[in-house]
Order: C-alpha cells, then sequence, then structure tokens
C-alpha cells in the first residue's frame, strides 16, 4: 500500500511478514525530503527516488532480506542522503542471490 500514511515514530516504510503488506509512508517521506532539501540546498534529495527505493527495500523484506546497516544497496539502512546514492539504489549481486534462492509461492 503506497498513500498519504504517516507512520507515529516517522519511518518511510514497513513490511507485515504475518500478512504480507507492505507500507510506504508517502507523507513521511515528503516531509522528510522536504526538511533534508531545506537544510541541505547542495544536496538535493529526490522525492521520487525516496519512494522507489522505500517501496524496493520492503519488497526486499518480502523476499526474505533483512537491514544491513554496513553495506551498500537497497539493503542498507543508512541516513536518508546516503542511502539514495546511486549506490543504494538497487539490490547487491548477493541479495538478489539470497532472493533467488528462496523457495518459489505455492
Amino acid at each position: 500500500m503506497i498513500g498519504a500514511f504517516r507512520n507515529v515514530v516517522d519511518s518511510f516504510g514497513c513490511y507485515y511478514s504475518g500478512t504480507n503488506t507492505i507500507f510506504v509512508f508517502n507523507y513521511t517521506i515528503v516531509d522528510a525530503v522536504y526538511n533534508w532539501n531545506q537544510a541541505n540546498p547542495s544536496n538535493i534529495v529526490s522525492i521520487d527516488d525516496s519512494k522507489r527505493r522505500t517501496s524496493l527495500h520492503e519488497i526486499g523484506h518480502a523476499f526474505g532480506l533483512e537491514d544491513n546497516v554496513y553495506s551498500d544497496g537497497i539493503m542498507s539502512y543508512q541516513f536518508m542522503f546516503d542511502r539514495l546514492l546511486p549506490v543504494n539504489k538497487a539490490f547487491r549481486l548477493e541479495e538478489l542471490r539470497d532472493i533467488q534462492a528462496q523457495p518459489k509461492p505455492q
């Protein structure tokens, strides 16, 4: 579900494995990106890139991937601007292999 929801803890998205539901909190993303861009005019962050990355990150959780604080890639869990760097806009090769190793849904 991608909508105008706002999470009470200001996260950009979440995945609920029990219901296979992904939420992407547009309102929270837009608010955070606006605040970031006001404070960092030389490092403007794209709202659309942030929404795409958040959606892909949460889809990674649906495929069984965990947050990874210490690496690049879509599952990295770094500061907002760092997460939008080109290296963090796609699954790493290792992450793709982990997804491909999952059993097929029945």
